[in-house]
């Protein structure tokens, strides 16, 4: 039995410290988080022989504005897929990766406890 990668994204990383003299937040000399070009990379990594193998993508389920949402994305690069399945404000994301796509889990405003979704690649000519 082969292990899937799985791995968790969020945009909510940050890389600033608190300094006690001004009693504020300053940007930090080095990131401690694990901040959003570490995490792209990452994404980048775990998905590569996906991107080899395909540019459309199926989205089963996308959970948005408190319902569903499905239908078919155009996503070179890892980063437009990631845009185009998480939403324009705080998110949390859990990935699995699958020989033919992804089963996620996204967490936002509209669905905190999460919700799944599906991203299937899509051969040239719309067949799976």
């Amino acid at each position: 039995m082969t292990t899937k990668p799985t791995a968790e994204y969020t945009n909510e990383c940050s890389c600033e410290i608190y300094d006690e003299d001004t009693n504020e937040n300053r940007c930090a000399d080095s990131c401690e988080g694990w901040c959003w070009d570490d995490q792209l990379q990452d994404f980048e990594n775990i998905t590569e022989d996906l991107f080899a193998k395909y540019d459309s993508w199926e989205v089963k389920g996308l959970p948005l504005w408190g319902r569903t949402v499905s239908g078919k994305v155009f996503a070179d690069k890892p980063k437009k897929l990631l845009d185009a399945i998480t939403v324009n404000g705080l998110w949390r994301l859990k990935v699995t990766v699958e020989d033919d796509g992804l089963e996620c889990v996204l967490f936002h405003h509209d669905v905190p406890m999460g919700g799944m979704f599906s991203v299937k690649g899509l051969i040239e000519g719309g067949d799976e």
